[in-house]
């Protein structure tokens, strides 16, 4: 069998030399103009990592119920059934909230430069307009 570690490391050597080659490619081949290639690139994994915080919210609401579960299992049973009660119900008001404005905000902010082709009239609020 190939030793684990060796199998690793030529999968990287593989990995980056495939990088390098395609990025060399791109630079000949569109004069030097695949330089901006690695931007993109950054970009793009900028862009997916930002979802992330749509797994930090989900993983934040799940602590956050846990903690309202141990607490409420703590105190007395009508004191325990209203912190429960309650803080379950703030929680999932918070979830569908955060889920709608993170999942929104990416969409617009994240995602719409790659597809989006504005053809309107210049939104601009301040100008001064003449009276004639």
């Amino acid at each position: 069998g190939v030793d684990k570690t060796a199998g690793a490391e030529a999968g990287l050597e593989l990995l980056y030399g495939g990088m390098g080659s395609a990025l060399l490619l791109a630079i000949i081949q569109n004069k030097g103009a695949g330089v901006l290639e690695i931007m993109n690139l950054i970009q793009v994994f900028a862009d997916v990592l930002s979802y992330l915080r749509l797994y930090a919210l989900g993983l934040a609401g799940a602590m956050m119920s846990a903690t309202f579960n141990q607490i409420g299992a703590e105190v007395s049973f009508v004191a325990g059934m209203l912190i429960i009660l309650i803080g379950h119900t703030v929680n999932i008001v918070l979830s569908i909230m955060g889920g709608v404005i993170h999942g929104l905000r990416l969409n617009f902010l994240e995602w719409y430069h790659y597809s989006f082709e504005g053809g309107g009239k210049l939104f601009n609020p301040l100008r001064r307009l003449s009276a004639e």
